[in-house]
């Protein structure tokens, strides 16, 4: 019997096997595209994905690919448009707006099913920490009680599908991606596609017509917003939304932007050269989203990058690193100056009572929370019973649906337990982060502090951006947790071969 491994599942079948698979793909192709043309959108859609999965399961099981390698950066990828699409539509409003599959799921799938295959005689470990394990489990539990509890109905059941899968993706990536050859790649991965979408985003802020590409996630015309007085049009990439892509970029480039300073033996020349590339390409693009949130963001997250590499390194260490950040100030400085108008507009214009509205969302969200306080509304049902709780002398109900505040949201959805619980996620992923930032390994050290610098901007977005668990928004979380414990990990194992080899060394001179 053959031996099963990570990047193959069998060696190629015969020509005479080929051929007839070939055959039977074909009738099978043309059937499928006879019925896609009869069929509703949504059944043709699902006749096409197991076709593609059928064929692509027949690729695999005959072509030696690299497969795990392709699955972790679709899985990745993924998080970088919107790649989800509704099996049930359920309602726009809602997010989620029904039961929704996404690349990021099916690429998840696949990974644990090639793991079970391919690893059946390796022995399981435990890789997530217990606490975090327990608290991640306490957060699922306390939403499934929240939905019982509330109104919400099949929106909420939605959401808790939303929130499994991205459980199951935290989960996968934490065991999937431990090790530093996967996180290499990820860094890679992460930094094409910030450098993909920050190109687009600025191509949109030249060509109109590139903000159509909806079927990729491109922005909506009812998304397209507007300052000062409409002639600067807010870019969104691939992200649908404007802060969306803000939020995404200062969350992700991080990663790449904490490996510029150092010359690590593991990336080729165009791979440092694709990091140079996506950091300018990224300032721009974040600067044409006109989210000031997210350039205050961006500049904390530099901040901390930029003081826990300062003390991390030795005095001549220091010294060498002063040419390298004078120069990134003045591509900086240079990369900012065409934009220095239309920044100071933004920064400075009168914002029509944008920031008071949003305040006074706040204010529906702690009437909630006040009248439910243990088990909250119930997932996904703050739209549909906001108006019930608005107080507030203008009803910002009417037009703002979703209080801007992913920690007041959660709290009235799920209670004060299960914002406490959220809170309480990101300090544990964070402890080990902080850990990995110990480890002996420096592009571990690295990617741990890009992680965490990444962290700290997705935390403070959620101070004035909207969000909820089980929304397509808040899925950059539970990757920050399974990156955060995948480096941990890598680290952890690096530590136990370093240990093993001390060990057999002090045998030896015994």
């Amino acid at each position: 019997m053959q031996e099963l491994s990570a990047t193959t599942i069998r060696p190629g079948f015969s020509a005479t096997t080929m051929r007839v698979a070939l055959v039977l793909a074909s009738i099978v192709l043309g059937m499928a595209l006879g019925m896609a043309l009869v069929l509703p959108p949504i059944q043709a859609l699902l006749v096409c994905a197991t076709l593609c999965g059928v064929l692509g399961l027949g690729l695999w099981l005959s072509v030696r690919l690299p497969v795990v390698p392709i699955l972790r950066n679709a899985l990745i990828a993924g998080f970088f448009f919107k790649s989800e699409f509704d099996l049930v539509k359920l309602d726009r409003m809602h997010s989620p707006s029904g039961f929704n599959v996404s690349l990021m799921l099916l690429a998840a799938v696949l990974l644990i099913v090639n793991h079970f295959f391919s690893a059946q005689s390796v022995k399981a470990k435990r890789v997530l920490p217990m606490a975090f394990w327990l608290t991640m489990g306490a957060l699922f539990f306390w939403c499934v009680l929240s939905v019982a509890y509330g109104t919400s109905g099949l929106s909420g059941l939605a959401s808790l599908w939303s929130l499994t899968g991205s459980l199951l993706i935290c989960f996968v990536v934490a065991t999937q991606f431990d090790n530093r050859e996967a996180l290499r790649q990820t860094a890679l991965c992460i930094a094409a596609a910030v450098a993909a979408n920050s190109l687009l985003g600025i191509a949109q802020n030249w060509f109109d017509a590139l903000n159509s590409l909806t079927l990729l996630g491109g922005a909506l015309e009812e998304d397209l917003l507007k300052v000062g007085d409409g002639e600067i049009a807010r870019v969104s990439g691939l992200m649908r939304n404007p802060t969306a892509l803000a939020r995404s970029l200062v969350t992700w480039s991080p990663v790449f932007l904490a490996l510029l300073p150092w010359s690590f033996s593991a990336f080729r020349r165009w791979q440092h050269t694709l990091f140079f590339v996506s950091a300018v390409l990224l300032l721009p693009a974040l600067i044409l989203t006109y989210a000031r949130g997210g350039w205050a963001a961006f500049g904390l997250a530099m901040l901390l990058m930029l003081t826990f590499t300062w003390r991390a390194l030795e005095p001549k260490a220091r010294q060498r690193l002063l040419p390298k950040l004078s120069l990134a100030a003045f591509v900086l400085l240079f990369l900012c100056l065409p934009f220095a108008q239309p920044m100071y507009v933004r920064l400075t214009e009168d914002d029509r009572g944008s920031a008071y509205a949003r305040v006074s969302t706040v204010e529906v969200a702690t009437t909630m929370i006040k009248d439910h306080p243990l088990l909250g509304l119930g997932l996904n049902s703050y739209y549909e019973q906001a108006r019930r709780y608005d107080r507030t002398p203008d009803l910002i109900s009417e037009e703002l649906f979703a209080v801007h505040n992913f920690y007041f949201h959660i709290a009235a959805e799920t209670g004060v337990p299960g914002v406490l619980l959220f809170v309480a996620l990101h300090l544990l992923a964070a402890w080990q982060g902080w850990r990995a930032m110990q480890g002996p390994d420096l592009l571990l050290r690295a990617l741990a502090l890009g992680l965490l610098c990444g962290q700290a901007a997705f935390l403070f977005t959620g101070l004035k951006e909207p969000g909820t668990l089980g929304s397509w928004l808040m899925q950059d979380t539970f990757l920050l947790f399974g990156l955060l414990l995948a480096v941990a990990s890598a680290n952890q194992s690096q530590n136990t071969g370093q240990s093993t080899n001390q060990r057999e060394n002090y045998a030896r001179t015994r």
